[in-house]
């Protein structure tokens, strides 16, 4: 098969997917990335999808914001993009298109756990989260939900779906993993979803942001990496400062969940760190949580 072939085979199964009730106008940027080629086929023809593309042009040298949708700054131009075409929500892919990071209809960055609350009604339970996601932080929002929660990491997240069979899984770094992609990640499958879901919304005469605004407050940090001379005992330390503070996992290094707050610490695979997540159901929980763990060495 050529390349083209490879493609084609590729767009086919996407669309088996791709199922908008209203028409919907969407921001792509591309991060001059793999995914233009994709997307631009996909959307052929498909006359309820309005669609602008930016950075599409697949440059090595990543000349618009960098590979990654997470880094600083990344989302700024598809934020004002989405605002100035008035757009119903903006997707940013990461080079090779198996992340995806959304943005609402006002320009606001969509967390991923809410992703995971739009998308979850269409797969059976039981949902996938990872330790940096937090189940936690998703029983605020919404309890009753069959979630089970993994170690973080692709190998990880694949064999515990197969192993409960799982139809959706996410990872906090912007991953979704489904059945149907052979329990692989895939940004643009995952944009499909939400791009159905948003549609859906429309018809009903809600935007994204408004659906958004219906769900309970939470404050979240964005995940940050400390450098550690010696991970064991800085993560040691930080379990003995929380007993008694909260429920304490070991199934990720260490998560605590307190009665407004959740943070997970684990080891960076790939660098010399630690990497932290942290949430609260209030601002003031949440800047005293960040006090403490000053205190504990991370600043």
């Amino acid at each position: 098969m050529t390349s083209n072939s490879y493609v084609r085979v590729y767009v086919n199964f996407l669309k088996k997917f791709l199922k908008p009730e209203a028409p919907v106008k969407v921001i792509f940027d591309c991060s001059n990335g793999t995914t233009g080629r994709i997307l631009r086929q996909l959307i052929t023809n498909n006359k309820k999808l309005k669609t602008t593309f930016i950075n599409e042009k697949p440059d090595g040298n990543f000349p618009a914001h960098g590979p990654s949708p997470l880094a600083r700054g990344a989302t700024r131009q598809l934020k004002e993009t989405v605002v100035k075409e008035k757009a119903d929500l903006g997707v940013v892919f990461d080079a090779d298109g198996d992340r995806a990071v959304f943005v609402d209809d006002k320009g606001k960055e969509i967390d991923p756990i809410l992703i995971f609350l739009l998308l979850s009604p269409k797969f059976r339970p039981p949902y996938l989260v990872s330790t940096s996601a937090g189940k936690a932080v998703i029983d605020w929002l919404k309890q009753g939900l069959k979630v089970i929660e993994t170690e973080s990491g692709h190998y990880a997240v694949k064999k515990m779906m197969l192993r409960h069979r799982a139809e959706f899984a996410i990872e906090h770094a912007s991953h979704y993993y489904f059945k149907d992609f052979y329990h692989a990640d895939s940004g643009i499958l995952a944009a499909v979803f939400v791009l159905n879901e948003v549609s859906r919304l429309k018809k009903r005469g809600i935007s994204l942001s408004e659906w958004r605004r219906e769900l309970p407050n939470y404050y979240r940090i964005r995940e940050k990496t400390f450098r550690v001379k010696d991970k064991t005992r800085t993560l040691a330390r930080v379990e003995k400062f929380y007993q008694g503070r909260g429920r304490i996992s070991k199934l990720d290094d260490i998560s605590v969940t307190g009665k407004d707050f959740w943070l997970n610490l684990r080891r960076a695979e790939t660098e010399p760190g630690l990497r932290l997540n942290l949430a609260a159901k209030t601002k003031e929980a949440l800047s005293r949580e960040k006090r403490n763990l000053v205190r504990l060495g991370f600043n």
